[in-house]
Parts: structure tokens; sequence; C-alpha cells
């Protein structure tokens, strides 16, 4: 599964809707927030730090020479704990681009792209047309390549064509029907009757990724899903010393516009604490500006943390600290 925006909330959907059909499932995914941990789960729990210290000491011996990325040692470390412990379903999430990440060492039976949007531009490319071709590096030939967004990059149709992969596209072979709030997908549809906390287009998207793999959860379970997954910092919801509090790591224009639309409503104020790192567009806090009342901005830990002058002109009525705490 790669993407700029909703990778995890669809691995999350994917991996909720597998186990519910009663499969087992391998899921790797980045980064972690809190234990490191937290990037592999396996049988349904996060793996433990006697089985990561295993799998890190068989990467170790069989690299020998060999100089690995921080990445690219986590993705063989998960890889090798999957290959010792099988499950019906390996979830795997693609770190960064596609074409060249670790996690493209395996040829998926189905390939998900969710969105293209502007980040990681250093890397990438600076227009969704170029970022798409990298991240359609993932499709295989004859095997499914799904698209989750309707606003498509030409690059992903061309991308697919080229590798002989088989296209499908949000708003033609499935997708969510805001008027009738109604998934499609795969010949099949059901009604919604409450939103999707991690996206409807996220939800179609798992859906028609497993039918490619014949696997065809019944509406109750489709409903049950949609209604109770979670994601640890996207848009997690908390009741805290008599607030709402709303938490979430967006960190590009699309993702911050995704939590000004899932936004409770309230009867009080609004307050929003925001700090963002240097190579991240400060703009994006813009998609907040008329739902929030007060603003809190932040500088970050690190060398990458961006400091908080350049929320000045953004934001000119912003209490500013040096960081979080």
């Amino acid at each position: 599964v790669a993407g700029t925006n909703g990778k995890g909330s669809t691995v999350a959907l994917l991996d909720a809707l597998a186990s519910r059909c009663g499969l087992t499932t391998s899921v790797y995914t980045s980064p972690h927030l809190f234990h490191f941990n937290e990037r592999i789960r396996h049988h349904g729990r996060f793996v433990s730090d006697a089985d990561l210290c295993r799998a890190f000491a068989e990467v170790e011996h069989a690299r020998g020479d060999v100089p690995l990325t921080y990445f690219e040692f986590t993705t063989l470390a998960a890889f090798w704990l999957f290959h010792d412990s099988p499950t019906h379903i390996h979830l795997l999430e693609v770190g960064l681009g596609g074409r060249l990440d670790a996690v493209n060492l395996l040829s998926a039976d189905v390939a998900v792209i969710t969105s293209i949007g502007l980040d990681h531009t250093e890397w990438l490319g600076d227009t969704r047309d170029a970022i798409g071709r990298e991240k359609a590096g993932i499709a295989r030939a004859g095997r499914p390549l799904l698209y989750g967004e309707r606003d498509m990059p030409p690059s992903i149709a061309v991308c697919a064509d080229e590798k002989g992969a088989s296209l499908l596209r949000a708003g033609e072979a499935f997708g969510f029907d805001a008027v009738h709030k109604r998934l499609f997908w795969a010949d099949h549809q059901v009604a919604l009757e409450q939103p999707v906390w991690l996206g409807e287009d996220n939800l179609a998207t798992a859906l028609a990724a497993l039918a490619c793999l014949d696997i065809r959860p019944d509406d109750a379970i489709i409903r049950e899903v949609a209604a109770t997954t979670r994601l640890p910092g996207r848009c997690e919801l908390h009741y805290l010393d008599g607030c709402d509090w709303l938490f979430d790591v967006g960190h590009n224009r699309e993702a911050i516009a995704r939590v000004a639309s899932r936004l409770p409503a309230h009867a009080g104020r609004t307050l929003a604490l925001c700090g963002m790192l240097a190579d991240k567009p400060a703009d994006a806090v813009l998609a907040l500006r008329d739902k929030v009342d007060g603003w809190f901005v932040t500088d970050l830990p690190g060398p990458r943390g961006g400091g908080v002058a350049r929320f000045g002109d953004l934001l000119p009525d912003a209490e500013q600290f040096n960081n979080p705490e």
C-alpha cells in the first residue's frame, strides 16, 4: 500500500476486515509513535522485543559487509519474521515513494496507491505526475493496481500500461457515493449510516483490494469495521479534563484538510496547538484557520524542527512557544 495520505488508515481497515473474516495477518507499517514494535503486527499483536532481536540478529549476520539503511534493516527483519511464522495475508505499507522503496522487494498480489499529494518532493519529484510515477513502481504485470482517489495523475495509467498491470480506479471500479451514502466495489454495494472515521474512500479501497483476492466480508462485518476501526495519530479523539482533544500527525495540505473536515461539532471554542518540521509546508494550517478560535504554535526538537517564525505571517495572532510542553 503506497500513497501520500491514507496508507496507514487503509492498512488498518484491511487488517480489521481480514481478521474479522477469520484470516491471520502480518502487518508492516511506519513510522511508530511510541515504541518501535508498533511497526510490526503479527498474528494480531505487536511483535515482541525477543522476536525483534532474533530477527535483527539474522539480518545482521546475513548482510555481511553490505551497508543497510535504518528502514532497509527494519524491512528485512519484518520479512524474516513473516517468513518464520506464516499468516494468510501480508499487509505492507510502503515507506517512501514505491519504485525504490525497500518494501518493493516483494511482488504484491495486489498493489494499492491511496492518493497522490505534494510531499517528500526532494526525493519523489515536484509534481503529482512525477510522484505518481514513483509510487506506481509497486505495480506488477498481470496483477491489480488500485488507485484510491478520483483525481488520478495521468502517470499512474501510463505506468500501469507499461507494466501490464490491471488498473482499477476510484469512482469507476469502486468508491463511495456521497449522495446515497453507500460504498460500491466489485458488483457489490453497502449503505453506511455513520461516517467512517478512517475515511469512506479508504474503506472502499480496502474492500476492492480484498475482492481482488476473493475475500468478501459480509455487510455486518463491513459496518462494524467502519464504525469501530481507529488508528493512533490519525484523527484520534479523546476526552480529557473536560475537553474534546483531536490528535493528528498530518503534515501536508491534503492531510490537514481532512483533519478540518473531521473536527467534531461542539458548543465551546476550538484551540489548535501546531508544530511542523522545517521541510513541511507551514501554510497547510490555513485549511483550519476559519475553524479555529485560538492558535498556539511551537518549535519542534531536533535538527529537522521547524521554527515558530514561519507561522508569523500566516497566523499573526498565534501565541508562540519554544517546545510543545
